[in-house]
């Protein structure tokens, strides 16, 4: 696997997956896309090169659908913008903040995925809307309730999961589903990620290379 972060739309040749990460600020980034020529490009990919995947998370996710509003500006001035309108579903920023661990259920394939979720905007589908995800454990209680939105023929999906591909069951279903796209064999292997042992080993390094006693007198 080869990822790229594009902010260019030159450099955004054919790609087997785009994914429109999650973002600070849903408006201004969509409106930097429209003007930078990358929504333009994005589009022309999707709808040209039809095994290209295109995934929103979270700001991404939003992204996706038909309109975002902000009647309370609680990101810019904008009270609504144009999405992408590759999903059918609409967006609208509150003052309230979801902030929650939670597992699911992935709609298409039954794998479990572990993450989180934050953001301000409560996304409605529309009744034809077909869900990705089944959230059944949220902050450690029971819930029963959809999440994300996919088309029909699953190219394009959002989620307001996070940390979803730091899922190894998940992450290896989705890749060698791409590997069968392209008439490739299944991989079996996964490589489990523990980000707080990493996170273990960045303090592990600042400690033998730092003084930290003299760092605390300052």
């Amino acid at each position: 696997v080869r990822l790229r972060y594009i902010n260019d739309k030159d450099r955004l040749e054919a790609m087997d997956v785009i994914i429109l990460p999650g973002t600070k600020n849903t408006i201004a980034d969509l409106g930097y896309l429209r003007k930078s020529g990358l929504a333009e490009k994005i589009l022309f990919q999707f709808h040209s090169r039809l095994s290209t995947l295109l995934i929103g998370i979270c700001g991404g996710y939003q992204m996706l659908g038909k309109r975002i509003y902000d009647p309370k500006f609680i990101e810019t001035k904008k009270k609504e913008i144009k999405g992408l309108g590759l999903l059918p579903l609409v967006t609208e920023f509150r003052p309230e903040k979801v902030l929650s661990q939670v597992k699911a259920r992935d709609l298409s394939s039954g794998r479990e995925v572990l993450g989180y979720e934050i953001h301000h905007g409560i996304t409605r589908l529309s009744p034809e809307a077909k869900p990705k995800f089944e959230i059944h454990t949220c902050m450690q209680k029971k819930v029963k309730k959809r999440d994300g939105a996919q088309t029909e023929d699953q190219r394009c999906w959002g989620t307001y999961i996070h940390g979803i591909f730091d899922n190894d069951n998940f992450r290896r279903y989705f890749l060698n589903n791409l590997r069968k796209n392209k008439g490739w064999p299944a991989q079996g292997f996964s490589t489990t990620y523990d980000i707080d042992g990493e996170i273990d080993k960045l303090a592990d390094l600042v400690r033998k290379n730092i003084n930290l006693n003299l760092l605390y007198n300052i």
